[in-house]
């Protein structure tokens, strides 16, 4: 058997298992009906409601890898942070006109298209679905079912047909996109991937009543795109010659009618922290141990260091521009402002050659999934390619989790992780 089934399988049975404990959706009759018939078509094949949502559910699951499904926990941490309960599935958090639920109904619905597009074009890639194969996706289906009680499988539409249905496809999708990016240019210049580590040291704004809380640090789950739920204001900074007069004059621009009062002082605060913490870091020389000293004294103070290139655009794309290919044991004269945070930075190494091999991979794989992606829009031309839009509309994000029955599914990860896993050496030695 090949390694990508062996690889698929382990991976999403894993993450499968965290399906089980879905509860909550019961089926209508109508709903029932509509789980046969056919939700994306492309030429003669065809997946299912029944299939695609239990695909959908699987996504759904930040144990799967999705980023959508990672976005909707890090929202409903950073909410509940915030003192708010929301529903990340069903809400519009970014602005766009669409909630997170119906993202990922739109991004499984383009991998369903591929799936199928990569089957019909099994033969000319030399890509095949051997007996055993179907065998081994066959077992790990029932050992699923199996494993699972009968409302989670229910709210998953999952059988052992729909099971196999999208194990079988997922592996196929994986073997196809090996020879779909065979071609790719993989030489990469230093200067393409040149990549500088910085270390730095942010302020976080803290209010009273923030203070009786431990704040989440940068980097953490909780702390992920927390700027998205602070009031946008505009904050000017300077170089660290600032004077605490300099101070008072940002916190000036920084008030505006509609400010908290109490988050403007914050503001103030942590800014005039950061410029006593630049002065600290000159004055001392030795940038680490300062960093180490200040965060320890200052709770809503962290030390962090990254690597960037010349298009990141993280802590800012300000940041990036002042720090990218300084040389090494460079402190930055100035205090920045991004992310409701203020941040000082040490260039450590301005030519990180372990960094930069890394991001030479990436490029590589950048240009191999570009490809890929390119092959499949080819493809998709050539074929007729529906999407029942009113049965897509009909799939709700309305499950709860039931923790009993995650806690027992859990403990079958391993188990069952290492199950596929002997199928899998099992079929590729027959």
């Amino acid at each position: 058997m090949h390694n990508g089934l062996k690889r698929g399988l382990a991976a999403v049975i894993t993450a499968c298992l965290a399906l089980g404990a879905l509860t909550g959706c019961t089926k209508k009759a109508e709903e029932e009906t509509a789980a046969a018939q056919p939700l994306v078509t492309v030429g003669d094949e065809s997946v299912n409601t029944d299939a695609f949502n239990f695909y959908m559910r699987y996504q759904q699951t930040p144990g799967s890898g999705n980023y959508i499904a990672q976005e909707a926990s890090w929202y409903k941490m950073l909410y509940s942070y915030y003192g708010m309960d929301i529903d990340p599935w069903n809400t519009d958090l970014e602005g766009s006109g669409q909630t997170l639920g119906d993202q990922l109904k739109a991004n499984c619905v383009e991998d369903v298209k591929k799936m199928l597009l990569a089957k019909a074009h099994m033969e000319e890639l030399g890509v095949e679905f051997t007996d055993a194969d179907k065998e081994a996706a066959a077992k790990a289906a029932a050992d699923f079912v199996a494993a699972n009680g009968e409302d989670a499988l229910k709210a998953m539409n999952a059988t052992p047909e729909t099971i196999e249905q999208v194990l079988t496809l997922m592996a196929i999708r994986e073997r196809a996109e090996e020879p779909m990016g065979a071609d790719v240019d993989t030489e990469v210049s230093d200067e393409e991937a040149a990549q500088t580590r910085v270390s730095y040291v942010y302020v976080t704004p803290q209010t009273e009543t923030e203070a009786e809380t431990e704040l989440p640090e940068e980097g953490s789950e909780s702390a992920v795109e927390e700027g998205a739920f602070t009031e946008e204001t505009e904050v000017k900074t300077n170089s660290s010659d600032e004077t605490e007069e300099g101070v008072e004059e940002i916190s000036t621009e920084a008030q505006t009618e509609t400010e908290d009062p109490a988050l403007a002082a914050a503001k103030e605060e942590a800014y005039a922290l950061a410029v006593s913490f630049l002065t600290q870091a000159k004055e001392s020389g030795d940038f680490k141990a300062a960093a180490a000293s200040f965060t320890e004294e200052y709770p809503n103070a962290f030390q962090t260091d990254t690597t960037i290139g010349a298009d990141s655009v993280y802590p800012s794309e300000e940041i990036v521009k002042a720090c990218f290919g300084l040389e090494d044991g460079t402190l930055v004269d100035q205090v920045f402002e991004a992310n409701d945070n203020y941040y000082i930075c040490y260039v450590e190494d301005g030519f990180d050659e372990e960094a930069t091999e890394d991001k030479k991979v990436q490029i590589v794989e950048q240009r191999r999934t570009d490809l890929v992606n390119s092959t499949y829009e080819e493809w998709e031309k050539e074929q007729t390619v529906t999407v029942d839009e009113t049965l897509l509309a009909s799939m709700l994000f309305n499950f709860t989790l039931s923790e009993p029955v995650q806690a027992q599914t859990e403990g079958l990860v391993e188990d069952l992780t290492e199950l596929s896993t002997e199928i899998a050496t099992e079929s590729a030695a027959e």
